[in-house]
């Protein structure tokens, strides 16, 4: 019996002084395994009936699952709406007004010089023909119908540059407006009311229609009217407001 208890002596003091020397280690190695045996307890084991289950049974599954974690939590879209609600709106910055182009002016046309209708066109790159000619020719004017002793108006202001009497157009006045423009009034009555060097205000008159040219005397009664641009003949259109 002594024997015993001292074996059993000896064995408690051998246990002591190993303590003593590497108890430290002891305990440490004792809460690491206290660590890995919650971390085990917290990984959820997938059961092996779920990685069999059918593509639509797992993401109903997984739906339940995010259904339950949406209702512990406000969901996403109400807290981005709150934070935009709560954040200040800032006004947009006001741009300038750009000043938009001014669309080009379009050339105001002057009254006709009698109200008639075009009876003979203009034409100088091809030709009309002249009954009076009984040929064809070329037309550096309009002929616009009127009636006999009517008056001729001046399109716009300018001065007189000559009044004489053409062998084929008959008494013809010339008005000079300026920027190599030139208006021009022909089968008018003897000795019209202007004179050369005479300053017309735009609708003056400068002459009555007659029947003096005689290279046109097979129309009815008409004024011949032309318009020249730096001596070359243009439609008188162009410039005019003209009843076709």
């Amino acid at each position: 019996m002594e024997d015993k208890g001292a074996r059993h002596a000896l064995r408690i003091a051998a246990v002591s002084a190993f303590l003593k020397k590497r108890g430290f280690y002891v305990v440490l190695g004792l809460c690491a395994l206290c660590v890995g045996i919650a971390a085990l307890a917290a990984i959820k084991p997938r059961p092996k009936e779920e990685a069999d289950l059918p593509p639509e049974v797992k993401s109903a599954a997984v739906s339940e699952d995010e259904t339950l974690d949406e209702a512990a939590a406000p969901p996403l879209i109400e807290q981005v709406q709150a934070e935009e609600t709560s954040a200040p709106v800032l006004a947009a910055e006001e741009k300038p007004e750009q000043a938009k182009p001014e669309a080009p002016k379009q050339q105001s046309k002057a009254a006709a010089p009698v109200k008639g209708k075009i009876i003979w066109g203009f034409a100088v790159k091809e030709l009309l023909y002249s009954k009076t000619l009984e040929q064809w020719t070329t037309h550096e004017g309009v002929d616009l119908a009127a009636k006999l002793g009517e008056e001729v108006h001046v399109i716009k202001a300018g001065t007189v540059k000559s009044v004489y009497t053409d062998d084929g157009l008959g008494v013809t006045v010339k008005v000079e407006h300026g920027s190599g423009l030139v208006s021009v009034y022909a089968n008018l009555q003897e000795e019209p009311k202007v004179k050369e060097g005479q300053r017309l205000e735009a609708g003056a008159v400068v002459g009555k229609v007659g029947e003096s040219a005689v290279s046109e005397c097979s129309l009815e009664p008409h004024l011949h009217f032309a318009i020249y641009k730096d001596d070359e003949p243009v439609n008188p259109a162009k410039y005019v407001l003209i009843s076709s």
